[in-house]
């Protein structure tokens, strides 16, 4: 778990509307006896997102691991880690594996999990990379061999390893 509330809940508040864009990716590809659960979960990803932004709104001035200059070197990777998987997922769709795009995108969300464990020092999100690395390399292909593309598999996977992880954080913040 996290050091501290602050960081718990950050990371808590980024998984939680991470959680929700893969549920509304999930949700046009889903079939359509299916799309009420997936509408419910996109809207219970929203408030985990709330919750969670609440509680870090309220322990903002508590203390934290994240300094300047891993705050600094955050911002970078992430903003190179968005920019290779957008080119690499760019690259799939147009050259005709765009099936494979949802997989392409799970690992990079995998990755940034990675990064955000080592800046907020949350060790819990390692394993829930792993998870969501999981996810990518068996839900997608699974749902494409029951003739589905793998968008609405992975897009549900990776939404529930997503939002479970922020949900655990939150529950097991240590106390303020």
């Amino acid at each position: 778990m996290a050091e501290y509330v602050r960081d718990a809940a950050t990371a808590a508040t980024a998984l939680g509307f991470l959680g929700t864009l893969w549920f509304a990716w999930a949700s046009p590809f889903t079939a359509r006896l299916w799309r009420p659960l997936v509408w419910a979960l996109t809207a219970g990803a929203g408030v985990v997102t709330v919750v969670a932004g609440g509680a870090a709104a309220r322990s903002w001035s508590g203390p934290t691991v994240l300094d300047a200059a891993a705050a600094g070197f955050y911002v970078i990777a992430l903003a190179l880690h968005v920019g290779l998987f957008g080119l690499v997922a760019s690259f799939a769709r147009r050259s005709g594996r765009g099936v494979r795009v949802p997989a392409i995108v799970s690992v990079g969300t995998a990755l940034h999990g990675v990064l955000l464990a080592g800046t907020l020092q949350v060790p819990l999100l390692y394993h829930a990379a792993l998870a969501g690395l999981a996810v990518a390399v068996i839900v997608g292909p699974l749902g494409r061999a029951f003739r589905s593309d793998g968008h609405a598999a992975t897009g549900i996977g990776t939404g529930l390893v997503l939002v479970v992880t922020a949900i655990v954080l939150l529950v097991g913040a240590p106390s303020a």
